[in-house]
């Protein structure tokens, strides 16, 4: 029977190890396939566990110096925060941009057919183009 390189691991190693590296990057501290390490993981509770800790271990303390810059007014901080934890997005900016051509493209459309639509009955339209700019009333100061 084939013994596992981790029988006899330190758990708290392995833990620190976690919040550093890939589960495939610990394979290789260990001198393991990347399967190897998740067949070990999936079968052993303490390695899942360890493992489990210490990325969530690793990932508060980033976090909490994260929302340390944020206190301190680093702009891009707040601008990485907003995007991964509230959905913000550039692509979001650009949809909207790309609805209001789309809206304005569609309105000057349908004015269009629309006059044409009133031609077509006989309608006659004032010609705006050649009329002059109404003049803004003067203001007393």
């Amino acid at each position: 029977m084939k013994t596992s390189k981790l029988k006899d691991v330190d758990l708290a190693e392995f833990e620190k190890l976690a919040g550093l590296l890939t589960v495939e990057q610990m394979g290789d501290f260990y001198g393991l396939t990347r399967d190897s390490m998740h067949r070990n993981m999936r079968n052993r509770a303490d390695l899942r566990a360890a493992f489990k800790r210490g990325q969530s271990k690793k990932i508060a303390m980033v976090a909490g110096h994260l929302m340390d810059k944020i206190r301190d007014g680093d702009v891009a901080s707040i601008i990485f925060f907003l995007k991964t934890k509230a959905g913000w997005s550039e692509k979001i900016k650009q949809a909207e941009e790309e609805l209001i051509k789309a809206q304005t493209k569609l309105t000057k459309t349908n004015v269009a057919e629309a006059v044409k639509e009133l031609e077509r009955l006989g309608v006659k339209l004032p010609d705006f183009a050649n009329e002059p700019a109404p003049k803004c009333p003067q203001t007393k100061h």
